[in-house]
């Protein structure tokens, strides 16, 4: 029989997302103060979005982190429709917002926390296809608003084939489905190309369109310190939770390990895209930790040796220092 460790006390409480989830508001707003974003512009759809709260950066500021909220309840409904934990627990959610509250890039209003909610949104259509052949309308809806992410992001594009890997994995990937996905994913497109020529300006479908490819660029001056230290967070905390994972994958049912391998394919191609487009490392990075948060979740709740209290502890004392170097290198920057 197993003893339950603090980590797995900690991830079982249902007092645990509640509390996160007001921490991380506190620390959000208090390391509102740095709003400038890492990156360039991305759509005009998006520049219209973002030129709404252009004039009030608390609005702003409050808007990502209701957008950060939505991602919360998305992965918890995630894990209890799935199981991805094979125990009660909401601590993939606390993970997320916690680590996003604390990496103080993401603050400002820019387009990662629209995609994060609607790749997730993806993630809700395209796992109940698992080993369903005919699949037609999940794969179309799941493609649709992928779609949808491309016209606020559209270097996302490049996730493409990843996502067709991640059918493969689900065994529903056919010949109607993979038509099904080229009419979802062009859908969006369509109905937007035809309000423009219409009402807008004929000249956007070339922007929509050319902006979907964009050349590597390898200027890693764009990524600040504070960057390289929350990347390097999440790597530690996955590699640790991925090594668990391995050790007792047996215990894990089919399907979840099917769900757990697309998660970290994406992890993986995130890290490919961080260095192929480090421009847009503040989007990369939160998707990033949208896809590792269910695996580092997954060892605090079900890692139960001891060597895991300590890593805890680590933890704990991590995201306290990121958040402290956050709210003090300002101070020390204005004297």
């Amino acid at each position: 029989m197993s003893i339950k460790r603090i980590q797995n006390e900690v991830a079982a409480s249902r007092f645990t997302l509640p509390v996160v989830c007001f921490v991380s508001a506190l620390v959000w707003f208090a390391l509102s103060a740095e709003t400038t974003t890492t990156g360039a512009e991305c759509s005009r759809y998006w520049n219209w979005l973002s030129r709404r709260f252009a004039s009030n950066w608390m609005l702003g500021n409050a808007f990502m982190l209701m957008l950060n909220y939505l991602c919360v309840y998305l992965i918890m409904e995630l894990n209890n429709r799935y199981n991805i934990i094979r125990t009660r627990t909401h601590m993939a959610s606390a993970v997320f917002v916690l680590l996003a509250s604390c990496s103080v890039f993401l603050h400002s209003v820019q387009p990662y926390a629209v995609v994060a909610v609607l790749l997730l949104l993806f993630y809700h259509c395209l796992f109940p296809t698992y080993q369903q052949y005919n699949a037609v309308g999940w794969i179309f809806n799941a493609f649709m608003v992928y779609g949808v992410a491309l016209l606020f992001f559209p270097p996302l594009l490049y996730l493409f084939p990843f996502l067709l890997v991640a059918m493969f994995l689900l065994q529903s990937l056919t010949l109607r489905t993979f038509f099904a996905m080229l009419i979802g994913i062009i859908a969006p497109f369509w109905f937007v190309g035809a309000y423009e020529i219409v009402f807008g300006d004929a000249c956007a479908l070339t922007e929509m369109f050319t902006g979907l490819f964009v050349k590597p660029d390898f200027d890693y001056s764009v990524i600040n310190r504070y960057q390289w230290i929350c990347l390097g967070v999440i790597a530690f905390e996955l590699i640790i939770s991925w090594a668990h994972y391995l050790h007792n994958i047996f215990f894990d049912k089919i399907k979840t390990r099917v769900l757990f391998a697309i998660l970290m394919t994406n992890v993986f191609a995130m890290l490919v895209f961080i260095g192929l487009y480090p421009i847009y490392f503040n989007v990369w990075f939160a998707v990033l930790l949208l896809n590792a948060s269910p695996m580092i979740a997954h060892n605090m709740a079900l890692n139960s040796s001891k060597i895991c209290v300590y890593l805890f502890y680590i933890s704990i004392v991590i995201v306290l220092l990121m958040a402290t170097y956050s709210i003090w290198k300002p101070l020390l920057n204005s004297f």
